[in-house]
């Protein structure tokens, strides 16, 4: 049995980029060393060129690096951005909440570099346009990088007209993921309107909903791009709850909803979307001389439990069954595996043979905090269950030592 073990996504990027927020250990061990170089108060400190940000980028961000761990944090920043300090650099140390139920004046014009160094910013909107996003406008020259996004509706107002990282990009952003919202209409999973010099690369985006649309009224990574979107993927559904009950889009708009610029190397592979969409996209991977990269489909998110899946996605049958069910659908399809939770790789083999690729995150230490992750096992459990391939992010990443983490995830499941 294949056994691999990844940080921060790396085992999905090595599987066809699908979900490619990679980052290298050593670059996040970094980035967490420098974090612990001073307080965890969100105070701005001037470094030279090794910096975390300058890690990332290969570029020359050097100077002023804010440090954001809190709410308060981030609106301080959103203020010296407005106030004319457009490429103040920043970094995340921690997951940052700002669940205010009060309007969020978005960050504009931004020429800076933002890594989010694999936090997440969990960001409650509402209402229309560019304040619905963390980012009003990246400027060319900007770049946002290894974030994760959670938009949360507040009060009667939803959002609409509206991305996720940016409303408008006009620089790069990289490796960031928006985990699933809801918007009325007219959004975009990443970014609204990715413009001429706009970069969107290596980015994901979950479920996206509709509540005032059934038409599609959606990109899955962009609503407009005029620029380039590159090597991204979307893992859940187009779906709508306008008007009657939940019923899934078109995957026409799965990545772009008008495109006018180059959209290159992007899928939308969801094991829900049945075996015609999966033997299309098979088809389509599959180049002249007949070779391919492997092709992986998303089956059930280890962070949703049977309780949401009963109650957003209308599905009444046990997890394990719909699992494997959708594994089935995969390997009738001809691809090569599925993304799953570790308690589910053994029977998926059982089923569709022990070739049958099980990537699976949700994995946690037994000393740890399960996250927003649901259906987990440790490293050691999902080797002794089977599992081909395991993604760990945070255990890692956020750890205070992460070289330790990665070693200790390591002799679990490798060694």
């Amino acid at each position: 049995m294949r056994k691999r073990i990844t940080s921060l996504l790396l085992v999905l990027a090595l599987c066809l980029t699908l979900l490619p927020t990679a980052a290298l250990a050593e670059a996040s061990s970094l980035a967490a060393q420098e974090a612990r170089g001073g307080t965890e108060n969100g105070e701005d400190y001037t470094v030279g060129e090794d910096t975390a940000v300058r890690a990332r980028t290969r570029a020359a961000a050097t100077g002023e690096v804010y440090r954001i761990s809190n709410a308060d944090d981030l609106e301080a920043f959103c203020k010296r951005v407005n106030g004319g300090e457009s490429s103040l650099n920043a970094v995340l140390v921690k997951d940052v909440s700002r669940n205010k139920n009060s309007s969020w004046t978005s960050i504009k014009g931004y020429t800076g570099v933002f890594d989010g160094n694999g936090h997440t910013i969990t960001l409650r909107v509402g209402g229309r346009g560019e304040n619905n996003a963390l980012f009003g406008s990246i400027a060319s020259g900007g770049t946002v990088q290894d974030l994760t996004i959670q938009i949360y509706n507040w009060s009667v107002n939803i959002s609409s007209a509206t991305g996720s990282i940016a409303y408008s990009n006009n620089g790069t952003i990289q490796r960031c993921q928006a985990l699933d919202w809801t918007g009325e209409k007219n959004i975009g999973g990443i970014v609204y309107h990715n413009e001429s010099e706009g970069v969107v690369k290596d980015c994901r985006a979950g479920t996206l909903t509709l509540s005032k649309s059934r038409e599609n009224l959606v990109g899955g990574i962009a609503f407009i791009n005029d620029g380039l979107i590159q090597d991204c993927y979307v893992s859940g559904r187009l779906q709508s709850t306008s008007s009657g009950p939940r019923g899934d889009l078109s995957s026409a708009t799965a990545i772009v909803r008008t495109n006018s610029g180059t959209v290159e190397n992007c899928y939308y592979l969801h094991a829900a979307g049945t075996g015609a969409m999966m033997s299309a996209a098979l088809a389509g991977l599959t180049r002249p001389d007949g070779t391919r990269p492997l092709l992986i489909a998303v089956t059930q998110l280890t962070s949703t439990e049977q309780a949401r899946m009963e109650q957003e996605l209308l599905i009444h049958e046990p997890m394990e069954q719909v699992v494997l069910h959708y594994a089935e659908n995969a390997a009738k399809a001809g691809l090569d595996g599925v993304v799953c939770s570790p308690r589910e790789a053994g029977i998926i083999h059982e089923r569709c043979g022990a070739g049958f690729l099980t990537v699976t995150p949700g994995v946690r230490f037994a000393d740890a905090a399960g996250d927003d992750q649901k259906r987990v096992t440790t490293p050691a459990e999902a080797k002794a269950i089977g599992a081909d391939y395991i993604v760990v992010g945070r255990p890692i990443t956020q750890a205070n030592d992460p070289v330790a983490a990665y070693t200790r995830c390591k002799a679990e499941f490798v060694d």
